[in-house]
């Protein structure tokens, strides 16, 4: 068994699906408990609703993609780098 995957727990990986709205449309976005987890926390320091955050987050994410249907895996990369960013502080 890999090391690594043998640490991780199973919540960790399930998706869980939530409703957002975005541009005034309401749509359903499903990403890992542990993504979750990192918006919550990047909200708070921003000190604002993850709604807001995530409000925020698709407008520089389309005004950067060239195809923009894919925002759960920009969430994805984006709170991965928030993760790098704070260890190499």
């Amino acid at each position: 068994m890999c090391h690594i995957s043998s640490s991780i727990r199973p919540n960790f990986f399930e998706r869980e699906i939530r409703s957002v709205r975005l541009k005034g449309y309401v749509t359903s976005m499903g990403l890992e408990e542990e993504f979750w987890t990192v918006l919550k926390g990047l909200a708070k320091d921003e000190d604002m609703s993850i709604s807001r955050l995530l409000a925020q987050l698709y407008d520089e994410y389309v005004a950067q993609a060239s195809n923009s249907n894919n925002f759960a895996s920009f969430l994805r990369v984006s709170c991965m780098e928030v993760v790098r960013n704070r260890q190499r502080l």
